[in-house]
């Protein structure tokens, strides 16, 4: 059922472009970890071969900027899996600098501690990685906490530069 909507999906641009709608479709998917939703999603991008991008929402350097950006970025025909959701708005803005020194466990000193994504999943962004996560540190008085919003994530995904012809999983 979920194979033969999304091979339906890629087959209508034509009439999304008629309509005038965006050419976008999304998926929520639900269950407790190792119930196979991951699985289902790489099945089924192998079966419709296409390339598989994945943002991880609980990443520490996550905000609504770099979100959008990357969004901007995703190519045409492909899977958007956006990992965390459930956690996406648990985390908050800090803006007391001591507080980094404080965060629990050393957080801020290990760049994978918060999930994320790896360089190589959008290579032509070039830097929202690890290694320029402090740009969203220290530096301008916020924590490495993430601080995403659910108005810049509703707008990444589908506001006026959201990218058209991709499968979304969340």
């Amino acid at each position: 059922m979920l194979l033969d909507d999304a091979r339906d999906f890629l087959k209508s641009e034509k009439w999304y472009a008629d309509c005038g709608i965006p050419f976008r479709r999304g998926y929520l998917l639900h269950g407790v970890p190792g119930s196979g939703k991951s699985s289902l999603i790489h099945a089924l991008a192998g079966q419709l071969q296409l390339d598989i991008y994945v943002v991880s929402l609980s990443a520490s350097w996550i905000s609504d900027n770099p979100l959008t950006a990357l969004m901007g970025r995703v190519p045409a025909r492909c899977v958007l899996l956006l990992e965390d959701l459930d956690a996406a708005f648990v985390r908050s803005t800090n803006r007391d600098d001591d507080s980094l020194d404080h965060d629990a466990g050393g957080a801020g000193d290990n760049q994978n501690s918060g999930g994320g994504m790896d360089s190589t999943a959008f290579p032509s962004f070039g830097g929202l990685g690890p290694s320029r996560r402090r740009r969203y540190g220290r530096s301008d008085g916020l924590s490495d906490m993430n601080t995403l919003s659910l108005s810049g994530l509703l707008n990444a995904l589908d506001g006026v530069a959201a990218s058209e012809g991709r499968l979304l999983f969340a």
